[in-house]
């Protein structure tokens, strides 16, 4: 039996990947004429350069992501900087600062003042777990209060990691990207970037284990209806054709 995988970005691709892998049967469609989704590059032709559409930075407790270049054996195409903690420039006060997560899966960073973000208190750390108790609808902005630690932190970290403004981005979602990055630690909170381009990191490779493995590509195919009978997939319809799912 076939497998119907429906979308080429990393979702898809990794979907794709794990399946193949098991030496399950894939077919693999994309609505886009290219995979990636958001995470890819292009051939830009005024500036004759390769473009990474956004910037796809990682964090060392990106487990999930890591486990997928494993698969790929493409672990070796991010790097890092060797020093620890990151370098923060606050725009509207004119200052610099360095948040150093110390190495070690317990976050007593937050604790030293050295160490963390300036004029800030260990209780206003403490609130961040009011993101684990919040309910499903909440967002980040409704959750945390708003003061210094969430604009210099907590905001910015928010929209990065969801990609989504912190008046919209779930609090429950936050929180998982809180407890595998700087709640474990600096271990965890490594950032990692492209060494060379996101294609070549992320989506060659994938692609290129999928060929190995015989898999079915289909670009350019835009999925308009998933056909139903009694609650049972039965056929997907897409621009050009019907494909049945059975």
């Amino acid at each position: 039996m076939i497998v119907h995988v429906v979308g080429a970005g990393l979702s898809g691709l990794a979907a794709a990947v794990a399946l193949a892998s098991a030496g399950k049967p894939v077919r693999l469609y994309e609505g886009a004429g290219q995979a990636g989704g958001r995470c890819r590059s292009y051939h830009d032709k005024t500036l004759d350069r390769v473009i990474d559409n956004g910037n796809h930075l990682l964090l060392s407790g990106n487990r999930n992501a890591l486990h997928y270049l494993a698969m790929l054996g493409a672990e070796d195409r991010l790097v890092g900087p060797a020093g620890e903690g990151f370098r923060f420039l606050d725009l509207d006060r004119g200052r610099e600062f360095h948040l150093r997560p110390n190495p070690g899966p317990i976050a007593w960073w937050i604790l030293s003042r050295a160490r963390r973000v300036p004029d800030t208190s260990v209780l206003d750390y403490l609130a961040a777990f009011r993101l684990m108790f919040a309910r499903e609808t909440a967002t980040v902005a409704d959750t945390l209060p708003h003061d210094e630690l969430y604009r210099l932190l907590w905001e910015p970290l928010a929209v990065s990691a969801l990609n989504t403004p912190a008046d919209e981005a779930s609090a429950r979602g936050f929180w998982a990207v809180l407890t595998r990055t700087l709640l474990r630690g600096g271990a965890a909170a490594r950032p990692l970037i492209a060494k060379h381009d996101l294609g070549h990191t992320f989506v060659e490779p994938a692609l290129d284990l999928l060929d190995r493995k015989g898999t079915e590509r289909r670009m350019n195919a835009r999925l308009k209806r998933i056909v139903h009978v009694h609650e049972r997939v039965t056929a997907l319809q897409f621009d050009d054709q019907e494909v049945a799912a059975a």
